[in-house]
C-alpha cells in the first residue's frame, strides 16, 4: 500500500539499462556529468547509468520521498554516492519554493542529466494552491504528480551556459 500511496513503480532492470544508454548517448560531450533521478526508489535507473557508463567519468544522486527505498539504494550503490530523503516536488519542505529547497540538496547547476521514472498516482500531501505557490504552474485543474516532476527539470538548467539537462523517463 505504501508503494501504491507513493506512486511507485519500481523499474525493470532491462528498462533502466536502455534508458540509461539513450541519456548517456546524449552526455558524451560533457565533461564529468552529474546525473540525478529526483525519484530514484531502490536506484535502479541510477546502478544502470553507472553500468553503462563507458569512457567518461559520472557521477550520481538521486532523492526519494521513501527512507526505506534510500536505504536500499544505499546497500546498492557506491560508497559516497548522494543520496537524500526528500519531497523532491518540495524539497525544502510544505510550502517552501522548490527552487530554494533544492539548493540545500544537491548543486542544481551542475546536474547534466535527469533520469527517472516519476512517480505518478501519488497522492500528494499539498493541495494545488499550495503547489501554485511553490512555482508549479501544472497544479490546475486535472494534473498527476508524474507531470510536476517533468516541470521540474526546466528548472535544472545551467542558465550561464543556456543548456538544459538531458531529461529521460
Amino acid at each position: 500500500m505504501v508503494r501504491k500511496s507513493l506512486g511507485a513503480v519500481y523499474t525493470p532492470e532491462l528498462l533502466a539499462d536502455w534508458v540509461a544508454s539513450e541519456l548517456l548517448g546524449r552526455l558524451q560531450h560533457v565533461k564529468s556529468p552529474l546525473v540525478i533521478d529526483p525519484a530514484c526508489g531502490d536506484g535502479a535507473l541510477l546502478k544502470s547509468v553507472l553500468r553503462t557508463k563507458s569512457h567518461f567519468s559520472i557521477a550520481v544522486a538521486g532523492i526519494d520521498i521513501d527512507p526505506g527505498a534510500i536505504r536500499q539504494a544505499k546497500r546498492t550503490l557506491p560508497t559516497g554516492t548522494l543520496l537524500k530523503v526528500a519531497d523532491a516536488l518540495q524539497p525544502g519542505g510544505r510550502g517552501s519554493d522548490v527552487g530554494s529547497g533544492w539548493t540545500g540538496l544537491i548543486d542544481a547547476k551542475r546536474i547534466a542529466g535527469v533520469i527517472s521514472n516519476p512517480p505518478w498516482g501519488a497522492g500528494l500531501e499539498q493541495n494545488a494552491p499550495e503547489l501554485r505557490g511553490a512555482g508549479y504552474q501544472l497544479a490546475q485543474g486535472q494534473f498527476d504528480s508524474y507531470e510536476l516532476f517533468i516541470l521540474d527539470s526546466a528548472r535544472f538548467s545551467d542558465r550561464s551556459t543556456r543548456r538544459s539537462p538531458c531529461w529521460i523517463c
